[in-house]
């Protein structure tokens, strides 16, 4: 599994801060795909607690999306 750290420096700045104010961004896969295109993690769950989001699971798109379904 790709780190979030990994994916852009961006990427990795947001993390770093959320982790200064010990917040938890519980998605660490990528969550957009369409075709060929450059697969991207844009849908985030961000709490305060370890335990509210928990082994996140990925379903496919419903309809047209290209977002994965995430299921808690």
């Amino acid at each position: 599994m790709t780190s979030i750290k990994s994916l852009c420096n961006s990427c990795g700045k947001f993390v770093d801060i959320l982790q200064k104010k010990i917040l938890i961004q519980h998605v660490q896969s990528v969550t957009r795909a369409s075709g060929m295109d450059t697969r991207h993690l844009l849908d985030l769950v961000i709490t305060d607690t370890q335990d509210i989001a928990q082994d996140i699971s990925f379903r496919s798109p419903l309809g047209t999306s290209d977002h994965a379904v995430m299921e808690n």
